[in-house]
């Protein structure tokens, strides 16, 4: 059960930590083109920087443990084990695994939650980059840096690597809400009428009309932030757990994740 509650408390850090600019990637990714910067980045007040997080607290906390238990159990089926796994086929199955668990619970609240695609591809960047840093340098006495370093490029490489379907994605989920919405001077809506909804691939069209292919790239620079920031604290608070809870399952790095 350690990596459960290990998993859950990593799940509630990411949400606090990515709230505020999960909300302006998605107002990037969804918003007219022509909308001004004061209203993209501009908050109403502090509690506008975590609406919509008290929901995903409780929910995003579970399906992080649930993510990361379904990803140490299918190492260990594979024979492999979860605190120093040996082959990277088995960490790209076993995050496989991990992600179809979550997957039928996350969609329906996909809107406001990572990627499970995102979420199964993180495992193998994060351990292969972990390897390449123990196989160049000497990070007995750096596990935190290490965790923090891969983690956060990690994030940075799932995320880039699904980013202009996350765009769709969201488009496709947020239409009726932006149908709603007044038109600004000299914007194309783009959006489906209150009524008629437009299929995903609608949706991409739509959005390649109203500015080509750039379009599926906005937003891009707050979302590498908040992959790198998110998934760097993710991991890190995800070890830190469950060297606390379970220490004979910490890698044994060094004292510096323990004392943190």
């Amino acid at each position: 059960m350690a990596d459960f509650w290990a998993g859950y408390i990593s799940g509630v850090a990411s949400i606090i930590i990515g709230s505020p600019l999960d909300i302006i990637k998605v107002r990037l990714q969804s918003g007219p083109r022509n909308i001004s910067p004061t209203q993209t980045y501009s908050f109403e007040n502090a509690g506008s920087l975590v609406r919509g997080a008290a929901a995903p607290l409780v929910g995003y906390g579970a399906l992080n443990a649930l993510l990361f238990v379904s990803y140490n159990r299918t190492l260990e089926l594979l024979g492999d084990t979860p605190e120093s796994p040996s082959s990277l086929w088995k960490i790209w199955v076993a995050g496989a695994a991990g992600g179809l668990a979550i997957f039928c619970v996350n969609s329906p609240t996909d809107v406001c939650l990572p990627s499970p695609i995102s979420m199964f591809k993180l495992f193998l960047p994060y351990q292969y980059i972990q390897k390449v840093l123990d196989g160049n340098f000497d990070m007995s006495d750096h596990y935190a840096f290490k965790i923090l370093l891969s983690g956060g490029l990690a994030g940075c490489i799932s995320w880039a690597s699904i980013y202009p379907l996350d765009l769709v994605k969201t488009r496709y989920q947020t239409q009726f809400t932006a149908s709603e919405a007044p038109l600004l001077p000299n914007q194309n809506r783009g959006v489906a009428p209150m009524g008629a909804e437009m299929s995903t691939w609608e949706c991409a069209k739509a959005a390649y009309r109203e500015g080509g292919r750039k379009i599926f790239f906005d937003g891009l620079g707050i979302c590498m932030a908040r992959a790198f920031l998110v998934n760097a604290a993710g991991f890190f608070v995800y070890e830190w757990a469950l060297a606390q809870l379970q220490p004979s399952r910490s890698r044994g790095y060094g004292s510096d994740l323990t004392q943190a």
